[in-house]
């Protein structure tokens, strides 16, 4: 099975808590940073940071990781920042967008961010889907006015 990993920048944002927190969490043995980037930003497994944190990520079903390996975001060389740019960079955003157009798997990745971010849930980041986080908004509110 592949764990996916993100740097502690990603992991904070993709969890909604503070980097030091994750920082601390690796200082102190609770979680394991699994190398770096080539700038010195620590690499950790996601399930690890929200068993870690408590998060509802924890709950996510990773029976099918091996099928996730087939995402476009997780093929070798795919920079893993590119995925959380910005609000302001918008070339980014769209390389991402455009990648994930291409993806397989992009409306299951879709639907596990939605179902990870509830309507009106504020702590949205990231390219999920080929979806920014303000489309993923209007999606969960436009579903949540259809019940």
């Amino acid at each position: 099975m592949t764990e996916v990993l993100h740097t502690v920048a990603q992991s904070a944002r993709i969890h909604g808590v503070p980097r030091e927190k994750l920082r601390a969490g690796i200082r102190r043995g609770r979680l394991t940073q699994h190398g770096t980037t080539k700038d010195g930003e620590p690499l950790v497994a996601s399930s690890e940071v929200a068993a870690y944190i408590g998060s509802r990520w924890a709950r996510t079903d990773h029976r099918h990781d091996d099928l996730w390996a087939q995402a476009a975001c997780r093929k070798p060389g795919m920079d893993p920042e590119m995925w959380f740019p910005d609000d302001a960079d918008v070339d980014t955003q769209n390389r991402a967008i455009r990648l994930c157009h291409q993806c397989p798997l992009a409306i299951h990745c879709l639907e596990m961010a939605m179902d990870l971010e509830p309507p009106g849930y504020k702590m949205r980041s990231g390219i999920f889907g080929g979806t920014t986080p303000q489309q993923r908004h209007r999606i969960g509110l436009s579903r949540k006015d259809r019940k």
